[in-house]
């Protein structure tokens, strides 16, 4: 694994699941777009919310297994 030094810059992007470009998911436009730019690399995440009650709120965000 080759070991990145430098600066760094992390972006958070958040769309929903049904999101497409093209008539294709839009997560996948994104990452193929970052490695056609040169960025080191592109990661998905699924996540989930849920609201119980008025006040507990329960997250659960895994890697997404598309």
């Amino acid at each position: 694994m080759t070991r990145l030094t430098g600066t760094a810059l992390c972006v958070t992007i958040f769309i929903g699941e049904s999101d497409t470009w093209q008539r294709k998911p839009l997560y996948s436009e994104i990452v193929h777009r970052a490695h056609r730019a040169g960025l080191a690399g592109a990661s998905v995440f699924k996540g989930i919310e849920v609201i119980l009650d008025d006040c507990e709120v329960i997250r659960y965000v895994g890697r997404d297994q598309a």
